[in-house]
């Protein structure tokens, strides 16, 4: 399923998710986010200082995907 959005900076976040179902199942919610440099700013400092322990990144190529995890 494929899901295409507009998304410009005058795009109101809307406040309620809606959840995606995909063909294998998993669930996908799906919400707005607000697109002003303070909002956003104050989102990533909220995750990166409180929620860093979470965060798994790492690069995906075809094939292969890697999970890194940051250390304290």
């Amino acid at each position: 399923m494929e899901i295409s959005a507009e998304i410009t900076p005058d795009t109101t976040p809307s406040i309620a998710s809606r959840r995606i179902v995909e063909p294998d199942g998993a669930a996908l919610d799906v919400f707005s986010l607000p697109l002003d440099t303070a909002s956003l700013e104050e989102l990533f400092r909220d995750l990166f200082e409180h929620h860093w322990r979470e965060i798994v990144f790492g690069p995906i190529i075809q094939g292969a995907a890697w999970e890194i995890h940051a250390d304290r």
